[in-house]
């Protein structure tokens, strides 16, 4: 992580934080979590957008505002992502008792982190040296 993204990873924790505080407490999800959140807010909506979907970013200085700046895409891809993430509590949550959606986000858990794990293998081993 460059220094110069570390208010950035900051911020991403504070929105976990806000995103865990506006949960119902009857589902118990607790401060760790928010933490977790955080991490996932910034590896999904600015890590990895900006370097492996916009390289050119992650060399130099981020252009947050104007044509082509990354606050939009950033806001977006968090907004997404706790968007996914409230769906997938809500579901899990309260609907968990009549539908049992464990095996299933299980298994697309699973493929995610196959899927990523074999991406990167397979992008190193196609890199000529």
């Amino acid at each position: 992580m460059r220094l110069s993204w570390i208010p950035i990873y900051i911020l991403s924790t504070a929105v976990g934080w806000a995103f865990v505080s506006l949960i119902p407490h009857h589902w118990r999800v607790g401060r760790a979590e928010s933490v977790l959140v955080g991490i996932a807010v910034y590896g999904v909506a600015f890590h990895r957008y900006v370097t492996r979907d916009r390289p050119e970013l992650s060399s130099g200085r981020i252009p947050w505002l104007g044509g082509g700046g990354a606050l939009a895409p950033v806001l977006v891809r968090a907004a997404l992502l706790l968007a996914l993430l409230g769906a997938l509590l809500y579901l899990y949550h309260e609907m968990r008792s009549a539908i049992d959606i464990t095996w299933p986000v299980l298994t697309l858990a699973a493929w995610s982190l196959a899927d990523q794990a074999l991406d990167r293998r397979y992008a190193r081993a196609r890199v000529p040296r």
